[in-house]
This record gives structure tokens, sequence and C-alpha cells, in this order.
């Protein structure tokens, strides 16, 4: 249950969760999985969607701690999609997941249809070109798909098409994740986590001990500027009235947090600390 976070972060954790080689994991997105949460679920071995929830929406932003969101340049946003692009595209091919909805998560400008070819049966998610050329072909039973049976309610529901405009990001529903292939099941409580895999033990959970808490706390942009302005304030202060110490006591407290928060959470080695 995430809204994003850090890319470099982000691969960290998918690498590693791809690693676990001895071990089957499992995303439960419950209930939302967007961006970095959308990555890190496709990293998984296979995953699970709670009753009214959502995943996708994984483009890159910059977020400035004066400005707010900036624009990312051409340049800029091809360097920072490589990377993402690279990291789904894995998933999809070791999982099975459809690339180019992989892709419409992270990228926009792809048009994407779900046809399915009225003899055969057979079903596929292409772009808006290659969908008018199936269907130009002489004798041509390939056609939109109208219509998908939701997981949840057991019905047949009417199918928009098409499922992602070239002005959007594709973000799931809970039914559509299972129809188009993500996800396994629609889990929407630990009871029926539990059921569907057969779980006897106690399930523990790792949450942020305190000291994590406040590391996170002191690192964050807002708090790390006030303290640069508590540097600056007590520094100029002490230079201006020597002898009082005041200024430099606040100057050097607010200088030891300010390198000890990255130090705590691993951003800084000691090294950098001293220097």
């Amino acid at each position: 249950d995430t809204p994003g976070g850090l890319v470099g972060s982000t691969l960290e954790i998918c690498t590693f969760i791809k690693n676990l080689s001895d071990l089957k994991t499992v995303a439960w997105v419950h209930p939302a999985a967007y961006s970095a949460g959308a990555m890190i679920s496709l990293s998984c071995d296979e995953i699970v969607m709670a009753g009214a929830s959502r995943m996708g929406d994984c483009a890159p932003i910059l977020i400035s701690p004066t400005d707010g969101l900036k624009e990312l340049g051409k340049t800029e946003r091809a360097k920072v999609e490589s990377p993402i692009l690279k990291e789904f595209l894995d998933s999809s091919h070791r999982r099975g997941y459809d690339p180019l909805l992989c892709e419409s998560m992270v990228r926009l400008g792809n048009e994407v249809w779900w046809v399915e070819d009225g003899a055969s049966g057979e079903r596929r998610f292409v772009r808006k070109s290659e969908k008018e050329s199936l269907m130009a072909k002489e004798g041509s039973a390939w056609k939109p798909v109208e219509k998908m049976l939701d997981p949840v309610s057991g019905t047949e529901v009417p199918m928009r098409q098409p499922i992602v405009e070239d002005r959007d990001l594709l973000t799931l529903t809970q039914s559509e994740a299972v129809v188009f292939g993500f996800a396994k099941a629609i889990v929407s409580s630990e009871s029926d986590l539990r059921s569907h895999y057969s779980i006897t033990g106690q399930i523990a959970r790792l949450v942020p001990n305190w000291s994590e808490i406040l590391a996170d706390f002191l690192s964050s942009p807002i708090i790390r500027t006030v303290l640069m302005i508590l540097i600056a304030l007590g520094a100029y202060a002490e230079f201006n009235a020597p002898g009082h110490f005041v200024g430099g006591a606040v100057a050097l407290v607010a200088l030891i947090i300010f390198l000890g928060a990255p130090y705590l959470t691993g951003l800084a080695d000691f090294w950098e600390i001293l220097l």
C-alpha cells in the first residue's frame, strides 16, 4: 500500500526480491500500489489484489523541496525512464506479463487496444496501428473485445476501449489486474490470504521502529532546509558576537543532526561526515 517512492531505492528492492530464488514472493496489493509500488509488485513471483484496489501509474516525476513538482526535459525523462522500463520489461519476461501493458504504466503515448480473433478466440494487447492493420485484412475476424468477465461479481461487464489512451498511464483495477494476467486472485482479507496460500503459522509484519521513523523524519527535505538555516544563522551569530557560544552551540547541534540523519539511514559513510 504505497503512492510510490524513490527510483534508486525501488530498483534496489526489486533486485533484492528477484534474487530470493529459494523463496516464493507474493505482493498483496491492499489497497494501492502506485508508481514504485507497482514496480515492486511486478518483481514478485505473483500478485494478489484486495477486493477494491489499484495498481500502476509509474511515470517518473521530479519533486523539488522548494519548487514542488518540476517538469523533466526530454533528455532527463529518457534517462530516468530507461532503468524503470528495463525493470518492468524484465519482470514481464520473468513473470509472463504483457510487455506493452508494462510499458504503458511507465510511458505516455501508447494507445492500447484489447482485440480478439472471432474465428480462433485469440486475444492480444496491441497498439492502435496494429489494431487497424489486423482489422483491415481481407476476411479478418479481428475486433475489439467488448466484454470481460469480472472476477469479483462473476458477471460480464462492458470493456472500455481503448484500455489505455495515448495521453494516459495504465492503472489497473483489481478486476482488470486479474483479467489482464497480472494478478492471480482477489484476496480481500487476511483470512482470505491464509486460505488462498494455506498459511497456518503466524504472519509476521516488519514495521519501522522508532529510530527508523526518527531518521526518516530528520532526512525529509523540509527538516534539512530548516537545519541548514539554523547552521547559517548560528554561525553568523557566533562570528558577530563571539564568546557567548549560544549561536555556535545551535549551529553545532544542527550540524550534527544534519550529518547524522543520512548516516543513520545509510545515505552517508563515516568518512563523508569527517570530511
